[in-house]
């Protein structure tokens, strides 16, 4: 499979002693990084993996012609931080829902922003808007009108 022979000379590039366990899916291939150098891997954090997922789909591309969505995880860290995301909106909600002000979240990128409209999508007192241009976004999180969905 092109996605696991690209994975492993981008880690390979890293220097890292890791290895990647590709999967299909429901809408992206699913990376899980493994392998001895774990600790250093969460030493390098979040942003290793962004960077990866930026890398992996054009080497992917390169190899066998086709684009393909890509999400990287490894030691845990994708998984905290969506927690982290998730625990994030159902605060801002509740103060918002709450307090009826609106509230802006801190710049995220695309797949935190849709962690965001995903957690809130069902939440019965606010709506969610993506504000802003680029790969970073802001998300404004308003209070519904009283007695409106």
């Amino acid at each position: 499979m092109a996605a696991g022979e690209a994975a492993a000379r981008l880690l390979a590039l890293s220097g890292l002693d890791l290895t990647a366990r590709v999967r299909r899916g429901d809408e992206r291939l699913e990376v899980e990084l493994e392998g001895a150098d774990l600790g250093r891997l969460e030493a390098l954090g979040l942003p290793f993996l962004e960077e990866m997922e930026h890398l992996l789909p054009r080497a992917i591309h390169g190899l066998c012609g086709h684009l393909v969505r890509v999400r990287v995880d490894g030691a845990g860290l994708r998984a905290e931080r969506e927690q982290e995301i998730v625990a994030l909106a159902e605060a801002a909600a509740g103060r918002v829902a709450a307090g009826g002000e609106a509230e802006l979240l801190a710049p995220l990128n695309p797949a935190e922003r849709r962690i965001v409209h995903q957690t809130l999508s069902a939440h019965p007192g606010v709506d969610t808007e993506s504000l802003g241009d680029g790969h970073l976004k802001r998300i404004r999180i308003s209070p519904l009108p009283s007695g409106g969905d």
